[in-house]
């Protein structure tokens, strides 16, 4: 890591505007109320309410939470491990959130004799999935109050669980747990790193011995690998980190992955990849997708922490709202918002004239990567341009030739207006 980013990470701890000017902003736009179990148009969900952040003060330094996931015998607790290492030396204060399963498990959780049953499956993960939420929003809680920028590491994350039940089971533990699929998987985690399981491309090497809860065969364990991966379809960016190295290399590449990440120095951002333009949206991409359109309404008060975007991510079941606000001399922070606060923002905002920017993001796996085709909606000048996000190293040419990737473009130049970028230095 650079001298500047640990720099910045010391600057950067010392901002409490952010903490500031953001309740002040929740205030004036009626924030607070959550939800509810409303429907968006009579047949979506919304945002339920804000997570972690609900009923405490917004931190006043950039918290990133990162989703650490993949097979058995990985190496996600070394890889924690070595972010851990790496980071607590250059000003972060690292989180380890611990793999929730184990603990139920080495505690006396029988999964295999709850798994007997569809109720027991569902029990099983309900309980799960509860005790992550509320270990991973104690971390958070801790983080807020930590003083410096701060990693969060969770182990395994929201979405694993639903590699280990059917999709009907897993449907009755959202309704019974008051929770969408979307909000598990894209509020909570700025990033998502899946590390491939040592039974793909490094079979010599895999082993049970090391963990009391696993009991899986190589067989087993490359099939979970591919299950666990898929439930990650849809977050805004996911790594994969493979076994194409040796070991330490691997681990090199997970902290190098983090590096990139908070070098944006704005949880919520995008970071690891790079943009290729396309000569026209593809007629098809792989046989499963994720599709999710956005928009971005611009803001740009007058006031110290300026409130820059909201912006509303809609699927075909769920509707979730962010705002993305920059302090004057400290960070950026992505927030998640209420439909209420959304709405009430952009009645308030103060030049209804400029543009709104949509775009629809389809995400897919080839290969062992990740990949995601934007294609602008608007503004109608740019209606119809199509963009290729590719993970940093990958060429595409190569990896998905069909594509017909172009050159190399600046993400922010590509995806925003002349007349809106030059208000302010915008991001996605």
């Amino acid at each position: 890591m650079s001298d500047s980013l640990t720099k910045w990470a010391t600057v950067a701890a010392t901002s409490a505007a952010v903490a500031c000017g953001i309740n002040l902003l929740f205030k004036c736009a009626g924030g607070g109320g959550a939800c509810g179990a409303g429907k968006a148009g009579g047949t979506k969900a919304v945002s339920r309410d804000r997570g972690p952040y609900d009923g405490m003060e917004l931190p006043p330094h950039p918290i990133w939470r990162i989703a650490i996931t993949g097979g058995p015998c990985s190496g996600k607790s070394s890889g924690m491990d070595a972010v851990k290492k790496e980071f607590e030396g250059k000003g972060f204060r690292v989180f380890a959130v611990p793999e929730v399963a184990t603990i139920l498990i080495n505690g006396g959780l029988d999964f295999g004799k709850m798994a007997a049953t569809p109720r027991g499956v569902i029990e099983a993960q309900k309980m799960i999935l509860q005790t992550i939420l509320r270990l991973e929003d104690s971390f958070y809680r801790l983080a807020v109050h930590a003083g410096c920028p701060c990693i969060i590491l969770c182990d395994r994350g929201t979405m694993d669980g639903r590699a280990y039940c059917s999709p009907a089971e897993w449907e009755v533990v959202l309704q019974e747990t008051g929770h969408t699929m979307d909000e598990l998987r894209d509020v909570r985690y700025d990033a998502v790193i899946h590390l491939v399981t040592a039974a793909i491309g490094a079979e010599k090497f895999y082993t049970i011995a090391n963990n009391a809860a696993r009991s899986e065969t190589p067989e087993q364990a490359a099939k979970l690998d591919e299950q666990t991966r898929v439930q990650w379809l849809g977050h805004r960016l996911v790594g994969i980190i493979d076994n194409s190295s040796d070991f330490k290399t691997k681990m090199t590449r997970v902290t190098d992955f983090v590096g990139r990440l908070v070098a944006t120095h704005a949880p919520g951002q995008r970071a690891n990849l790079t943009v290729y333009e396309l000569p026209a949206p593809p007629k098809e991409l792989a046989k499963v997708t994720h599709a999710v359109e956005v928009s971005v309404h611009y803001l740009f008060p007058r006031a110290q922490y300026t409130a820059e975007q909201v912006i509303r991510r809609s699927t075909a079941t769920s509707d979730i709202f962010y705002l993305r606000g920059h302090a004057v001399g400290g960070s950026v922070n992505y927030v998640p918002i209420t439909a209420r606060e959304f709405t009430t923002l952009l009645e308030e905002r103060e030049d209804k004239r400029v543009p709104v920017v949509s775009k629809r993001h389809e995400s897919f796996f080839h290969g062992m990567h990740y990949w995601t085709v934007t294609t602008i909606l608007a503004p109608q000048q740019q209606a119809g341009r199509s963009f290729l996000q590719a993970p940093v190293g990958v060429d595409p040419k190569t990896e998905v030739p069909h594509l017909g990737a172009g050159k190399e473009v600046d993400y922010t130049q590509a995806l925003f207006p002349k007349e809106v970028a030059s208000r302010r230095r915008l991001s996605v």
